[in-house]
């Protein structure tokens, strides 16, 4: 039976292995053969920007087995769009005699925490307008309209909706789910020591509703997003702010297609098919079998090449700093060891002028974040180092900033948390009502620290929580250091409080409001070149996922809990597995956001 068992285990081994090389071959194949031919883009021709797919500043590993089983189950694969190329692709366009317009189109999906964010679509929204600026229209059109796609689409000169379509603006709204009286009945304790009294990542589990504190700072960050979704769409669409404001709060008028028309939100509403015929009149295409000039977003990038990027003689690094911050050496996330290797190949590469470095991060472990910092410091002591905030860079994702020589901000970017906080589960309760006891020995008296099968003594409680303390103590000194910073003014505008890049920039936590374009743009000048191109720095791709990359092929979702697994959980313990992934730090000490902030 047992050498049965190994046989069948060696046909499945042997089928797998030539599926993967075949796959292999084909996909190189294809991938080569679609990079020598770059299709024709015809004079006229519309760009077909279609943004349902979630934009990130890098594309996310997959499994092998993920394609196998999405291919049968369906869902959970597909690609993204790189923030990067997006704007030098709708920028290349914008003078390129050979593109008339752009058709925007497609619902910007949820982004969570990395892909997606409110400063990523400023960004872009911001390339759609100098495009726009250069005398080329752009025509959007989608059946409904949600936050995201909406506030792109408000740039456009013609936005189409469907007579059956909605305009859903209702407004921005997070939430949290509480644990405490579930773990309480469970007989699970959680000990926890943090610093700062807005350090709410823990909060679920000891209190049963956010804290005021929390609140507040929550609050503050879906007005600054409105706020922002306010001024973009008064100002493109010319409708009063007051005006949206109450639209936004009346369900029944946003579902009504005319009302959204005579409200000014879209030019036409019409079928696809109509939308259609508008833009084939607009390329003088009079034959209604016939698709308007067209280019798909991808064929225009392929075609266009690296024509759409600087080329110049001068390299500035750009490291792409993007997920929760954790240890060692692994290629998801921001790991500690494999950035820091980063960065210092960087810094003894002469042929690097500059670094930009796109920090997208909730933060994560304090010792891999001071690993990273450390290489950070180092590199600032020999190149001029910009830091470019993204979505989110707060907590550790703040403390590996805080020695940049400059620091760009997005108005609505999450940054700041200055907080720490320890954590470690206690079960003897729940051990004790199922009959499990413990023992043990040990050569010290604190070798058993942080043990779970038992609560902390006093003496061990006050031996946790001074660490945590003084890891703050430790944040804060960085912080006032690295922004030349008053240490009393640091301790104020701390307390693990999130901030908007807005307040950031008043309180001094960054220099200046601004995108990855704009931090590009300093850097050169901070190195006083005119002559330069982007050499990009990520991860290195092993040979499994080149592969898969040559299909274009990514997962949307967080590392660490991988999408076919996502499908089958609640959202909120698919949050819960995703934070617990990242909590490897040695000293069990964190400077992270509280899971992901997720604005809906």
């Amino acid at each position: 039976m047992k050498q049965f068992l190994l046989n069948l285990l060696s046909i499945f081994v042997a089928i797998f292995v030539t599926l993967f090389i075949i796959i292999g071959i084909f996909s190189a194949v294809v991938f080569f053969a679609v990079k020598d031919d770059k299709p024709e883009v015809k004079k006229g021709s519309v760009l077909v920007l279609n943004i349902n797919r979630p934009i990130s500043d890098r594309p996310v590993t997959v499994e092998p087995s993920e394609i196998i089983q999405n291919a049968v189950l369906g869902g959970g694969v597909s690609s993204t769009i790189n923030f990067r190329e997006l704007l030098h692709t709708i920028d290349y366009a914008a003078t390129d005699e050979r593109i008339s317009g752009i058709y925007l189109t497609g619902s910007v999906p949820t982004g969570g925490t990395y892909f997606s964010g409110q400063a990523t679509l400023l960004e872009v929204r911001q390339a759609l307008e100098d495009f726009r600026e250069s005398g080329k229209p752009i025509y959007a059109y989608n059946d409904s309209y949600n936050m995201r796609s909406y506030f792109l689409a408000s740039v456009a000169d013609s936005i189409f909706m469907h007579p059956f379509g909605s305009l859903n603006v209702p407004g921005y709204s997070t939430s949290r789910t509480f644990y405490k009286n579930a773990m309480e009945r469970f007989g699970v304790k959680l000990y926890i020591s943090r610093a700062g009294s807005f350090k709410s990542a823990l909060e679920p589990y000891f209190r049963t509703e956010m804290s005021a504190e929390d609140r507040l700072q929550r609050m503050s960050i879906l007005e600054g997003s409105y706020n922002q979704f306010l001024q973009a769409v008064s100002e493109s669409r010319g409708i009063e702010p007051e005006f949206i404001q109450a639209f936004s709060s009346d369900p029944a008028r946003m579902r009504d297609a005319n009302a959204v028309l005579d409200a000014g939100f879209a030019d036409r509403i019409t079928y696809y098919d109509e939308a259609l015929n508008a833009l084939r009149a607009f390329t003088e295409i009079e034959d209604e079998s016939k698709p308007f000039t067209q280019v798909s977003y991808a064929n225009y990038a392929n075609n266009v090449g690296s024509k759409k990027y600087e080329s110049g003689k001068d390299n500035i690094a750009l490291v792409i700093a993007e997920g929760g911050i954790v240890g060692g050496s692994g290629k998801s996330n921001i790991a500690g060891d494999y950035t820091a290797r980063l960065l210092r190949g960087i810094r003894t590469d002469e042929d690097v002028k500059a670094v930009v470095v796109r920090v997208n991060s909730p933060g994560g472990g304090v010792t891999p974040s001071e690993i990273i910092l450390r290489e950070m410091r180092l590199l600032a002591q020999e190149k001029p180092v910009v830091v470019s905030m993204g979505n989110v860079a707060a907590s550790g994702g703040y403390w590996i900033s805080s020695y940049a020589d400059h620091i760009f901000a997005a108005p609505a970017t999450v940054t700041g948390s200055i907080g720490v906080y320890s954590m470690f589960p206690v079960l003897d309760e729940i051990s004790e009502e199922y009959g499990i006891t413990y023992d043990g020995i040990k050569t010290h008296p604190f070798a058993d620290l942080r043990t779970s099968d038992r609560s902390p003594t006093a003496e061990e409680w006050e031996i946790i929580h001074s660490s945590t303390m003084e890891t703050y103590d430790d944040f804060l000194y960085r912080v006032s250091e690295g922004r030349n910073m008053d240490r009393t003014h640091a301790a104020e505008i701390a307390e693990g409080r999130v901030w908007t890049g807005l307040d950031a920039l008043e309180l001094g936590l960054v220099d200046e409001i601004g995108g990855l374009r704009d931090a590009i743009a300093k850097a050169a000048e901070l190195a006083e070149t005119d002559d330069w191109r982007i050499k990009t720095y990520e991860r290195e791709d092993d040979f499994r996922t080149r592969i898969l990359r040559s299909f274009n092929v990514s997962v949307i979702g967080e590392a660490g809990v991988r999408e076919n697994t996502m499908s089958k959980l609640p959202s909120n313990l698919l949050s819960i597995f995703n934070y617990l992934n990242q909590l490897d730090d040695p000293n069990h000490t964190y400077a992270r956001l509280p899971f992901d902030i997720i604005i809906e």
